[in-house]
């Protein structure tokens, strides 16, 4: 929960000098150069993280067999870990839907500057870290499972408050939405990680864990791809502001389906 925290306080301020740095170069009319600088800062940045890297302790190893075809379908076939695997993905899926755009959403159909984009994307991480270890004290009293469902709720209810985000109301909707966007990563994803723990076979935690990214990952890759697809096809077309809304309906109903799976976990734990 400390090491949750502290990393959305470094990442919030890596990001908001990001965005400064971008805002002055667009401002400038250096655009190229602000991104060149950026990809250079990064670069350094993962250099300095291999030297770091290398020098952490070994892990503790476990004898194990060979890596095989079964090892790696286990974690498909087991009963206890498949509903939080699933689980895992549908969230991926329904993010990607509910808020992956509502940037874009709101600088082009909102009409909202960079600037304010970097204002309150900074306000949702700080919110992020302040509610982690709130949603940590919610999970001792209701178990992560109700946690869990309880954020991704919310999830849904920004998502539908995303439809319903106009040019009209944006003044006060858009910092609203912005603002508490990021807050149900904080619960889901460290009920994910208690679960997954809890769950995970320790000397075949790596092949889970494995298992679990690829999964998610290509499942957020294909929902990247159609998402991706579907705004380029409704913004060309004259209902583009409509059509763009319909999308976060869809995120809202995929979070919905996302409580549906969580429901199905047959176990709960707590802090």
């Amino acid at each position: 929960m400390v090491r949750d925290t502290g990393f959305m306080v470094v990442y919030t301020a890596s990001v908001c000098a990001v965005e400064l740095l971008i805002a002055a170069s667009e401002r400038l009319g250096v655009l190229r150069l602000g991104f060149l600088c950026t990809a250079a800062v990064e670069s350094i940045l993962l250099l300095t993280s291999i030297f770091f890297l290398f020098r952490l302790p070994p892990p503790v190893v476990h004898q194990r067999p060979p890596l095989s075809l079964r090892m790696l379908t286990d974690p498909l076939l087991n009963p206890v870990f498949r509903p939080i695997l699933w689980c895992s993905a549908c969230w991926s899926i329904a993010s990607v839907f509910g808020s992956g755009f509502s940037s874009l959403y709101a600088v082009r159909i909102l009409h909202v500057d960079f600037i304010q984009v970097m204002i309150w994307t900074t306000v949702g991480n700080l919110l992020r870290a302040v509610f982690t270890p709130l949603a940590n004290r919610l999970a001792r009293k209701v178990g992560w499972k109700h946690c869990m469902e309880l954020h991704v709720l919310l999830a849904a209810v920004i998502a539908g408050g995303w439809s319903l985000c106009s040019r009209e109301n944006a003044v006060w909707t858009y910092p609203l939405l912005a603002g508490v966007t990021s807050i149900p990563v904080a619960g889901f994803g460290l009920g994910l990680f208690h679960f997954q723990v809890q769950t995970i076979p320790e000397e075949e935690r790596s092949v889970y864990l494995s298992v679990n990214s690829t999964v998610t990952g290509l499942f957020a890759i294909l929902a990247s791809a159609v998402c991706s697809g579907l705004v380029s096809a409704i913004s060309a077309s004259p209902l583009s502001e409509s059509g763009l809304r319909a999308i976060f309906w869809c995120g809202a109903v995929l979070m919905l389906h996302t409580v549906f799976c969580l429901s199905r976990i047959r176990c709960d734990v707590r802090p």
